[in-house]
């Protein structure tokens, strides 16, 4: 029924921070904000144990990589790093090109770059007979020549490298689409 004709008389028991809905919402605040002590204990906990098996496992994915790298060729090439320099010289070099392109461009300089490694550097020593720590002493030569070759190449002031005038457009490689790639 609707009040048309006479006045409606309301009394506030309570008003502000002492209304229901106020109490519910400070409950809800005080219950979203605090933590539980079995949680506190949990981000402890995790706060160590992450980063500790993040580390283990890193180290674990080297120790195997370096594992499986002597196992099969009986040797610790120390100069990869430099292997990724040269890609990474060359992606800034065809940055211009359609990324599919550059990108095989890229891989096909680290793989010639490393079979010249071996066929140079390498091979020849384990033809040889040369022991272990010849070719670990082989290896920190190369990774000590290439960059003074880069030197060399390039100069030892930075160079800015220009980014392409437009984003490179989707494109699919071996039905992997990749959306775009944004400099």
């Amino acid at each position: 029924a609707l009040n048309t004709y006479g006045r409606l008389v309301v009394r506030a028991t309570r008003v502000g921070a002492d209304t229901a809905l106020a109490q519910i919402a400070r409950l809800v605040e005080e219950a979203q904000s605090g933590k539980a002590p079995v949680q506190r204990l949990a981000d402890r906990i995790s706060a160590v144990f992450v980063p500790v098996v993040a580390a283990l496992a890193l180290a674990t994915l080297v120790a195997v990589g370096i594992g499986l790298v002597f196992g099969v060729m009986r040797l610790i090439n120390f100069a990869y790093g430099e292997l990724i320099t040269a890609g990474a010289y060359v992606l800034a070099y065809t940055g211009g090109w359609p990324p599919a392109l550059s990108i095989l461009a890229c891989v096909a300089a680290v793989v010639a770059l490393a079979l010249a490694q071996e066929r140079i550097a390498f091979r020849p020593l384990r033809r040889s007979g040369a022991s272990p720590a010849t070719m670990l002493v082989a290896t920190f030569a190369v990774s000590f020549l290439l960059p003074a070759i880069y030197l060399l190449a390039f100069g030892s002031r930075g160079q800015i490298v220009g980014h392409p005038r437009r984003p490179h457009p989707a494109f699919t490689v071996a039905g992997v689409h990749i959306p775009r790639i944004v400099p």
